[in-house]
């Protein structure tokens, strides 16, 4: 309405200009529709920087504007601002990447069956038939292994939607602008554009950017064969331009400037002028200040480092951006030394360093007085002429010079000598000794030698050894410089006297005795130890002594002795006689006529003793015994002892000898002993042996016919008479003449036969005594054959021959004869 007005109102001429002006106009829309980026927020700037980041992934329409998550498979929002350590520009997942313009860009990945894809929805539909460019840029992420060579962006009516689940399969979609195939995508330097143009079916209002491969395809291959197995790439500066109608100015020549800069500068940055171009269009990084529409711009640095890019610009449109990374430097930091203060010796050659810091252009050394060394690197090799000191460095770059940071190196020296060693320089083999010299600070050890023989280790400056022989003790001190000339000390060892040899003198002596005792005399010794026994007199210390003899035989000792100690002792066992002693003489003081007895004493060593005794008595006699036989003469046992000293008094025991009267008579019948004061009398057959009961008496009339003894007891001794035989007439013992039985030969010399004519079954008992009535023969017998009694072997004389039966007692007298 309000251009209606003014044509109304204004004549023909103004008509004309009116139409000429809008034609104008149309013409300059029309260059503006045709150079006008469909993509909003097309470098991701227009962003909502979070100030916590609580998760991640995270979709991308939650920080960056205009765009979303095509498959609810999350991109990546990488931020200059982000506080998360994988999308916090430059250090973002898979490498560390600054934006190719601006701050802000995109990650995506896929693998396998997960594929990421984001979208936006264009600014406006895109015109059927008309031809659209499009551009983008892409770098590989560093540390993956995989890459391709399709990545593109694909062109619908209709926006993708995720209602169908969080991420998803490859998209099977043909995208209208795609990546040149063969030349795979795995540039990680730096960034690299991709671009192309397509014809519009119309319609078109929505874009999706990624790869429309199978992971399977060829178009997918390993790049690095080390990295992560997937592929990942950043995306910034995405493009969609309706072709011109002309040709738009070509892509400026480089930009010319300093790329590494100090914050603060003022710098110019300028590109060739293309005369086809009527204006210039600059972007700079984020905080930096300055503009120009010209080739040539004049900006002030910033803190942080980008891009800095610029357009030529005509009514056509705008041309291909050219670029230039800047890097925003600042003072180098305070250098770090790599090398420590070890402890280094005089004239050492050393390598000293610190951390090579890529912001520095020159290192500046300050070495000590008296060292000699430069360098402007990060190394300096220095020789350490003087004493310990402190080295210092600062760094420089173009924006300054650094804090100067310091390092002491100590610096020592060889030790010197040691002072004199202390300690015993005459001393005993086998003592315990300390020696020690004075402690120098710069030694770290001491080595110290002994004599032969010596024991003991120690690498400080004292030592305790254990002395052998004679010889030199030496120490020098040492560090890892070197070691000290050595300090000396002789000593002298002594050692313990040897055993004393074999004691001279008597060992055997009397009680009283005035001895002497002596030892060869030994150099080494100062003193001599004598140990006499208990009860003797005398004392010395040198090699003899003068003693008195006391009553105990003991050994005497001797030891040597000096300042190291006491030998062994040697002794000399010395026998002390006495005059003996009277002996008690152990033994019976009363004995029957024939026994035999012995008597002893305890005899003393040494003494030879003598035994005295009746003549009539047989005795044997050694020192400490007397065997005796006596006789029927009682008497005394007399005993004296004899040694080198004396003779003992006489020991005696009276000794009362009991003689028994064995004579015998017979008188008829009755037996008879002689009567005895105190005697005990008792009667035995002489045949059996038996005592016969009741016969107590001096005088025994026996009943039957038999030999028969008394048995005398009288003051302890026993005695029995000879056997003598009694006959006495009974009418059960009837003479063999008076019966059938015959005895033949008679007298006899060899055989005696006794026979019956009459045969019995009877066994008969045949007892043959002699005179005394001693039973010399007995033998059973029957009557069914002659019996035989054997005589040869008997002494002439006269026996009886006692013959005894059921039926029959009798006996006969027989005489042997040769």
């Amino acid at each position: 309405m309000y251009l209606n007005s003014i044509l109304k109102s204004t004549s023909h001429n103004y008509k004309m200009m009116l139409s000429a002006l809008l034609v104008a106009l149309f013409c300059l829309l029309q260059t503006i529709s045709i150079g006008q980026n469909l993509v909003p927020n097309p470098s991701f700037e227009n962003a909502n920087c979070p100030t916590s980041y609580t998760g991640w992934p995270a979709q991308v329409a939650q920080y960056f504007n205009n765009w979303y998550s095509a498959n609810c498979a999350s991109a990546d929002p990488m931020t200059t601002c982000s506080n998360h350590a994988n999308t916090s520009i430059p250090n973002v997942l898979f490498g560390n990447t600054y934006a190719n313009t601006g701050n802000n860009y995109i990650g995506f990945g896929f693998y396998g069956g997960w594929y990421e894809y984001f979208g936006a929805h264009l600014t406006q539909p895109l015109t059927a038939g008309t031809t659209y460019n499009v551009s983008f840029y892409v770098r590989c992420a560093q540390t993956v292994g995989k890459s391709t060579d399709q990545l593109g962006i694909y062109f619908s009516s209709t926006q993708d939607s995720c209602a169908g689940g969080f991420g998803g399969p490859v998209f099977n979609y043909t995208p209208q602008v795609v990546s040149t195939a063969g030349t795979f995508l795995n540039d990680t330097s730096q960034w690299v554009q991709i671009s192309g143009s397509f014809v519009a079916a119309g319609g078109e209002e929505y874009l999706v950017f990624g790869c429309f491969e199978d992971w399977t395809s060829s178009h997918i291959t390993t790049h690095n064969s080390s990295g992560s197995t997937r592929c990942y790439y950043y995306v910034d500066d995405i493009s969609v331009t309706q072709a011109n109608t002309g040709p738009v100015p070509n892509q400026p020549l480089a930009i010319t400037g300093d790329t590494i800069v100090c914050e603060g500068d003022t710098l110019t940055y300028t590109v060739p002028n293309d005369t086809a171009a009527s204006s210039y269009t600059w972007t700079l990084p984020t905080g930096w200040a300055g503009s120009s529409d010209s080739n040539s711009i004049e900006i002030i640095a910033g803190t942080t480092s980008g891009t800095i890019s610029v357009t030529a610009n005509d009514s056509n449109g705008s041309s291909i951006a050219q670029t230039l990374q800047v890097v925003v430097n600042t003072i180098p930091a305070t250098p770090v030394f790599t090398t420590s203060n070890t402890a280094h010796c005089w004239n050492d050659t050393i390598q000293i360093a610190v951390q090579n810091d890529t912001n520095a252009s020159l290192y500046n050394w300050t070495i000590p007085s008296g060292w000699t060394g430069s360098s402007d690197s990060s190394s300096v090799k220095i020789i350490l002429s003087s004493a310990s000191d402190t080295i210092a460095v600062s760094t420089q770059n173009q924006c300054g010079i650094s804090d100067t940071s310091s390092l002491f190196i100590t610096v020592d020296t060889i030790p010197l000598s040691p002072l004199v060693i202390t300690g015993d320089t005459l001393t005993c083999e086998g003592n315990s000794l300390t020696y020690s010299v004075v402690n120098d600070t710069t030694a770290t050890q001491y080595i110290w030698n002994s004599p032969n023989g010596w024991s003991g280790s120690s690498n400080n400056n004292s030592i305790q050894l254990i002395a052998g022989v004679s010889g030199s003790i030496n120490v020098v001190a040492q560090n890892h410089c070197g070691s000290s000339g050595a300090s000396t000390l002789v000593v002298s060892v002594d050692t313990i006297p040897g055993v004393p040899s074999s004691i001279s003198g008597d060992t055997l002596i009397c009680n009283g005795d005035s001895v002497v005792y002596t030892i060869p005399s030994n150099t080494n010794a100062s003193q001599f130890n004598w140990s006499i026994p208990s009860g003797w007199n005398g004392t010395s210390d040198s090699s003899s002594i003068e003693l008195t003899a006391g009553t105990n035989s003991d050994s005497l000792t001797v030891t040597a002795e000096n300042h190291c100690g006491i030998s062994n002792a040697a002794s000399l066992y010395i026998m002390v006689n006495t005059i003996p002693q009277a002996q008690f003489i152990s033994g019976n003081g009363t004995v029957c006529f024939g026994d035999e007895d012995i008597y002893i004493i305890n005899p003393e060593n040494g003494v030879n003793y003598s035994w005295f005794y009746p003549s009539s008595w047989n005795g044997t006699a050694t020192d400490s015994t007397l065997h005796v036989i006596f006789s029927d003469q009682s008497g005394k046992i007399q005993l004296v002892g004899q040694n080198m000293c004396g003779i003992s008094d006489t020991s005696a025991l009276d000794v009362e000898v009991t003689t028994i009267d064995t004579s015998i008579m017979l008188n008829t019948t009755i037996l008879s002993v002689n009567e005895q004061n105190s005697a005990i009398y008792s009667w035995i057959d002489c045949s059996t042996g038996q005592l016969i009961s009741e016969e107590k008496q001096a005088d025994f009339e026996p009943e039957t016919t038999g030999s028969y003894a008394a048995i005398i007891s009288l003051n302890g001794c026993t005695d029995t008479t000879r056997c003598v035989s009694v006959e006495v007439k009974t009418s059960g013992i009837i003479e063999l003449s008076e019966t059938e039985w015959t005895i033949y030969p008679n007298p006899a010399n060899r055989k005696v036969t006794i026979y019956s004519p009459s045969s019995k079954d009877e066994t008969f008992v045949i007892t043959l005594y002699d005179v005394t009535g001693k039973v010399l023969i007995q033998e059973q017998f029957n009557t069914q054959t002659a019996h035989h009694v054997d005589v040869e072997q008997l002494p002439n004389g006269v026996y009886f021959l006692h013959l005894k039966g059921t039926t029959i007692q009798a006996q006969q007298k027989i005489i042997v004869t040769h």
